[in-house]
């Protein structure tokens, strides 16, 4: 059972009967409504796994022997936490096994999933919208590189339905995992208070909605900004340093996060400098004394 979710006619044959029908959205192993409401969901993104390190596996060398080696597999703790709307999150891990026990070709896959039970049932788009987008957000913040959706699922035990979401867009792909530091801006357990660090940022997430994901969107996007794109990220940081602490200054925002210049490029004639392509690309008038339009034109982001 497969639904497209606000489906369009994509194409007509010449006596005007539908030909192509596309849908942004696919639901895989139920028919839904787009009103459905539903009592459970979960997500997880590509760096997910790495910023929320907890695995559970053990390795050892029980004997002598260098051939001999152990593998243990315990379930860590979780992680719950209830954000303003009365949603429950829970932050877990799962784990999978590929092949025979004995074999040489065993394996033991983990994996950091959220699980979200909302306090009313809720739509799948309400649900994307509330948790998958503020987690893909977070998990690209932290990983200070793209990131994308791998796991969208719904369920409700009230009617025995389970469904996963697809939806099109970009997917990045996961780099080789690794415990070190220093690939991540931060990890999960490096928060002194996880709890109150992801309330936090869903509260923070909701009130300057839709900056953060907007930002977090052309973040994962990757690098290299086009005029369009680089008015989008300008405009959405603007808007959340309205939202956020009354003032649209890079300035002031690089002041209130306290970070050194050197450490994130932000430095003063840079700010000028992304300052002047705004208003270049917006109206295409500079007026600068300082760049001309060629520093914009060269592609100097």
């Amino acid at each position: 059972e497969i639904t497209l979710l606000t489906a369009r006619v994509r194409s007509m044959d010449m006596i005007d009967a539908v030909s192509v029908v596309g849908s942004y959205t696919l639901v895989v192993g139920a028919h839904v409504e787009p009103d459905d409401g539903w009592r459970w969901a979960q997500f997880a993104t590509v760096n997910q796994s790495g910023w929320r390190r907890a695995t559970g596996i053990r390795f050892g060398r029980p004997r002598s022997e260098p051939l001999h080696v152990r593998l243990d597999w315990e379930p860590p703790a979780a992680d719950t936490l209830e954000v303003e709307n009365g949603d429950r999150l829970t932050f877990a891990t799962t784990m999978s096994c590929s092949g025979a026990t004995l074999a040489p070709d065993w394996s033991l896959t983990t994996s950091q999933v959220m699980d979200v039970e909302p306090a009313v049932p809720r739509t799948i788009d309400e649900l994307h919208r509330r948790h998958a987008e503020p987690l893909r957000a977070l998990t690209t913040f932290a990983s200070d590189r793209p990131d994308s959706l791998i796991r969208e699922m719904v369920s409700d035990k009230n009617t025995g339905r389970t469904a996963e979401v697809w939806r099109q867009g970009s997917q990045v792909t996961s780099r080789p995992w690794r415990l070190v530091d220093g690939d991540f801006l931060f990890r999960a357990d490096q928060l002194p208070d996880f709890t109150a660090a992801v309330r936090a940022w869903w509260a923070l997430y909701e009130q300057v909605y839709p900056t953060l994901g907007v930002f977090a969107e052309h973040v994962s996007e990757g690098s290299l900004y086009s005029p369009a794109r680089l008015l989008t990220a300008y405009s959405a940081a603007e808007a959340y340093g309205h939202e956020r602490h009354g003032s649209k200054s890079l300035k002031k925002m690089r002041e209130y996060a306290g970070v050194p210049a050197e450490v994130t490029g932000c430095t003063n004639p840079g700010l000028a400098l992304l300052g002047f392509c705004r208003d270049y690309f917006a109206h295409f008038n500079p007026r600068s004394s300082r760049f001309s339009r060629a520093d914009a034109d060269e592609g100097a982001f």
